[in-house]
């Protein structure tokens, strides 16, 4: 098989995140992603197909265009090698493609050399295995989630663990309530669960007052951190922040 012409780059976008390709649908499952090749226009991209069921759009369904299922976790360090590897299989299909008429619809028609290359282009991703693992947020932190309601972080709730540790509150700077004014503390919060902190351990204390840009700055912080140490991709991080914080009442 010799090539004719120079290979074609494949593009890729979001080549700064560390899988491109990964988008998840619903809980540990994931968007379809392809390959995609327009022999008419000689382009290639790898892609997200966000399509449900078994549709296929009919430029696929008729061999216009050619798509080649691919991992969707593979790494951007693994896509942009196999973009550069493959540049030269996908040239020769677009080389070998013509658009014929059938008697019914205008359809994609590969030569040998073409066909040969998009099997090749098949073997190799079907055999491309991953090397990053995808890991959903709230599985990934969920030991260090600290859920406080009001009645563990109510200043009367501080004055009886300072009396169980036998320290006094008066010089300890904790509140000291005494008579009517404990009673009525106390049964403010006792019975309370509302949620009103979450702490997520060593990253950021969640209240209803933290920011939009305090969720993402910690959901970016934790995304660095997972990849650095396990090379594992967190998934719907910004969104579990968001829900932890919907969690706390005033």
């Amino acid at each position: 098989m010799t090539p004719q012409t120079r290979p074609v780059s494949i593009r890729l976008a979001n080549a700064k995140h560390h899988a491109p390709l990964l988008e998840q649908r619903e809980y540990g499952h994931y968007f379809d992603t392809y390959l995609w090749i327009d022999t008419r226009t000689r382009t290639a991209r790898w892609t997200v197909s966000y399509e449900t069921g078994s549709g296929m759009p009919m430029e696929v369904w008729h061999g216009i265009e050619r798509r080649i299922a691919c991992s969707p976790m593979l790494s951007n360090t693994q896509l942009i090698r196999l973009g550069h590897d493959l540049g030269q299989l996908v040239a020769l299909v677009c080389d070998g493609s013509t658009v014929e008429w059938d008697g019914r619809n205008w359809v994609g028609v590969l030569d040998e050399d073409a066909q040969s290359a998009l099997d090749e282009i098949e073997t190799v991703l079907g055999r491309e295995e991953s090397d990053i693992t995808a890991v959903h947020i709230g599985d990934w932190i969920f030991e260090t989630i600290t859920r406080r309601t009001r009645e563990d972080i109510h200043p009367l709730n501080q004055v009886r663990i300072a009396s169980l540790s036998n320290v006094d509150p008066v010089n300890s700077g904790l509140p000291s309530l005494t008579g009517k004014e404990e009673e009525d503390d106390y049964e403010d919060c006792h019975n309370s669960d509302d949620v009103v902190q979450v702490e997520l351990e060593g990253v950021l204390t969640i209240t209803d007052a933290t920011s939009d840009e305090e969720l993402e700055a910690a959901a970016e912080a934790l995304e660095a951190s997972a990849w650095s140490d396990a090379s594992i991709v967190l998934m719907g991080t910004l969104e579990y922040l968001h829900e932890l914080r919907e969690e706390c009442t005033v």
